[in-house]
């Protein structure tokens, strides 16, 4: 059971965009909401999202817990997965507060698979979280000012 458990969030881990990327895809089939302006924030907030969180992994410069492993971005905090999957679903709970517990759900599992699998620690994945939050109302609150 173990073992399958782990296989579980290898998945989920590798594949939390694709995940949320049919999610987006049948929202905007679905038309609830602006589906369109939607997604362009969604898109917007995980380009935000990403920026940031490299940008603050080279001033940290925490090490992940199997540093080894991750030769691409070697350092943890925040974990980038956290605060994009936290961005998106925060704009989206924003926008369609009906959907804020699965989108939540979905965003928790994703990041719960990065300490699984020893990719972050604790501490990273709680920053990942507020900073997706965080960077989520930001998105979801002044963007629609800033377009007028």
């Amino acid at each position: 059971m173990k073992n399958l458990n782990y296989k579980i969030c290898e998945i989920i881990d590798r594949k939390p965009f694709r995940v949320f990327a049919v999610l987006l895809l049948i929202l905007n089939l679905s038309g609830l909401g602006d589906a369109n302006y939607l997604t362009l924030l969604a898109i917007s907030g995980s380009l935000l999202s990403i920026f940031t969180s490299l940008a603050l992994k080279m001033i940290f410069k925490t090490r992940r817990p199997e540093h080894n492993k991750y030769r691409i971005i070697k350092y943890g905090f925040p974990s980038g997965h956290a605060h994009v999957i936290f961005t998106i679903a925060t704009i989206y709970s924003y926008y369609l507060p009906y959907l804020t517990m699965p989108f939540f759900i979905l965003a928790s599992f994703v990041s719960a698979s990065r300490i699984k699998i020893k990719a972050h620690g604790h501490v990273d994945l709680l920053g990942g979280i507020f900073l997706g939050i965080f960077t989520g109302l930001i998105v979801a609150v002044l963007a629609p000012r800033l377009m007028g």
